[in-house]
């Protein structure tokens, strides 16, 4: 069945374009036939659940999110199990909702498991490229991605 890898952000807010940055260097890695990779840039909850109900696969978001933790800290979870806020408190920085489209997705069939590899930021300003800070955590973030990409796959 495989795993569908969605990197999500902006690439006009710092460190909000961490989640299409790592999705696009484990893309760049050798090819592995378990994994799809998808790049979401400025989405919004609509077009979140018009793609996932596209996908035929359990689905892994990568994405910068508010989760309270230290900058540069991150977290990887279930969907299903997570306390996801709806409408204006969610987890995403650029607002698309990812739990309003999670919802709306379910509510339209989509029954695929959904994990999110979320990102503390250190930077949310205008501007192009990641903060020095978030550079210098790049690798351990995408070694710690690859593993959770392999976990996922592995038990589909």
């Amino acid at each position: 069945m495989g795993l569908t890898v969605i990197g999500v952000g902006s690439w006009l807010s710092r460190d909000d374009a961490i989640g299409l940055m790592l999705v696009d260097e484990l893309a760049a890695r050798p090819p592995r036939p378990d994994l799809d990779f998808h790049t979401w840039e400025g989405v919004d909850a609509l077009t979140i659940t018009h793609d996932m109900l596209a996908l035929s696969s359990p689905i892994l978001v990568v994405d910068c999110a508010d989760l309270g933790l230290a900058p540069g800290e991150w977290r990887f979870f279930d969907a299903e199990s997570a306390r996801l806020h709806l409408h204006g408190d969610t987890v995403s920085t650029h607002g698309f909702g990812l739990a309003d489209a999670l919802e709306m997705a379910r509510g339209l069939g989509f029954e695929k498991p959904v994990h999110v590899f979320g990102v503390q930021p250190f930077d949310l300003a205008p501007g192009t490229g990641l903060s020095d800070e978030m550079r210098h955590v790049f690798g351990r973030l995408l070694e710690n991605l690859s593993d959770a990409a392999g976990r996922i796959s592995g038990a589909t």
